[in-house]
């Protein structure tokens, strides 16, 4: 059961249970005007038993929230295991993606270090630079040089 606390003006404190709340269509939250956020506040809670997410597109995302959680604390307990389930999957889903990206990055950054101290070996190569010294200077083993060498 989600709860939220909220502090008023006089401090006074007002206990909200959001599964009480259910969800319908009562038109874009965007579409009213309102004078201040506490109006805007007021309107949601009061109202929140009517709104569904088209309602609250285009909000901040701590009306996004309230709503998420107000339609989460909903479920029963075998769909809210079925809905972390499908979360955690997610989760190790893009996980796995940025894992995979990041290691593609590292190793293309590898490969264009190799790249390029090849081509400085074939440059200081076509210079007429001694394959020792091409080697010593590069990095590069002297078969590597000589391989740089047969391929141009």
């Amino acid at each position: 059961m989600t709860k939220m606390w909220f502090i008023l003006k006089k401090k006074v404190f007002c206990f909200l249970e959001l599964s009480k709340f259910a969800a319908q269509n009562i038109g874009q939250l965007k579409d009213i005007k309102f004078l201040d956020d506490r109006q805007k506040w007021a309107f949601v809670l009061k109202n929140m038993h009517q709104m569904d997410e088209q309602d609250l597109s285009g909000e901040s995302e701590m009306f996004q929230k309230l709503f998420e959680d107000c339609r989460l604390s909903k479920l029963k307990s075998m769909e809210k295991k079925e809905y972390k389930k499908s979360l955690m999957d997610y989760y190790d889903v893009r996980d796995a993606v940025n894992v995979a990206r990041e290691d593609g990055r590292v190793e293309g950054r590898e490969e264009g270090r190799e790249e390029r101290t090849r081509q400085l070996a074939r440059n200081m190569l076509a210079k007429g630079l001694e394959p020792a010294l091409v080697a010593e200077i590069s990095g590069l083993t002297e078969d590597e040089v000589m391989v740089l060498m047969v391929e141009d």
